[in-house]
């Protein structure tokens, strides 16, 4: 069963702990990519979109209940592990950015569970393109995909900065405000609401949703800016924009979810019974 993630913070991505933080107390969240049981200690490859990092469980150092969690993960679940950061007991990884190092748990948190995924999320899968399009939404956590995506959003951030310099005019208001669509998610870019035809129009022929976040708790979760592909003019910083924004999301919202403290799961859960409260 999902917990909450109430009163937990990333502090850092995978990759981002090194021996650096050796001696240090961090909380990572991802995805489980694999899971050893050696009977007295687990261990687990953790993976977020940054790349993988070893946690160990030791009975004595997470407890019972939380070492009994961890004999239950399987590929896929999705947790919140906060632990000590230290020097590999055992051979060290050369191939790992973090392979000199390892996570040794204090708590957990299962935050989502998974049926065993029908074929292994990992670099260079040789599954066939008709399996993995079918499901899409597996085969882009592959590291070889998210690297990708990460380099589209650099590349589409940097041409926008440009594109903005040299006074080039943007029409994503337009191409909003022409959307014909019946049972769909659009999931729009945030600058939509600058355009006031484009929100109208949204709310003309759907239900609009403002998934809130207080901004301490949204600056947590995005962590790099650069790496999120998070775009702000000259001198803006990312308070100003969150300002900018949050009264214009109240505005043309037909439907507020407070996301604070929620997962994925419990988001999408209070999104459906809203929306099943307002269609009657």
């Amino acid at each position: 069963m999902a917990e909450s993630m109430k009163g937990l913070h990333r502090t850092h991505r995978c990759t981002e702990v090194s021996n650096q933080n050796i001696g240090e107390t961090v909380t990572v969240m991802g995805w489980v990519q694999k899971r050893r049981n050696l009977g007295s200690l687990i261990f687990i490859d953790l993976r977020d979109r940054s790349g993988l990092l070893q946690v160990v469980f030791d009975e004595p150092q997470v407890g019972s209940e939380g070492f009994e969690k961890a004999g239950n993960l399987r590929s896929e679940f999705v947790v919140a592990v906060t632990g000590v950061v230290q020097k590999r007991s055992a051979a060290v990884n050369e191939s790992l950015k973090t392979g000199d190092i390892e996570v040794i748990a204090n708590d957990i948190r299962i935050l989502s569970e998974a049926e065993t995924p029908p074929f292994p999320i990992e670099e260079n899968c040789q599954t066939k393109e008709e399996l993995r399009l079918k499901y899409r939404y597996l085969d882009l956590r592959r590291p070889d995909l998210q690297r990708n995506i990460m380099m589209k959003s650099k590349v589409s951030m940097l041409l926008r900065n440009f594109m903005e310099k040299e006074g080039f005019l943007e029409i994503e208001g337009e191409i909003n405000a022409s959307i014909e669509a019946k049972r769909t998610v659009i999931a729009t870019g945030g600058s939509v609401v600058y355009e006031e035809n484009a929100m109208q129009h949204l709310k003309e022929i759907s239900t609009v949703v403002y998934i809130y976040l207080p901004y301490e708790e949204l600056k947590t979760r995005l962590g790099s800016l650069e790496q999120r592909g998070v775009a702000l003019k000259s001198g803006e910083t990312l308070k100003d924009l969150y300002d900018s924004r949050s009264g214009l999301y109240k505005k043309y919202a037909d439907i507020t979810v407070d996301a604070s403290h929620m997962g994925i799961q419990a988001v999408a859960e209070e999104i459906l019974r809203k929306t099943r409260e307002t269609a009657f």
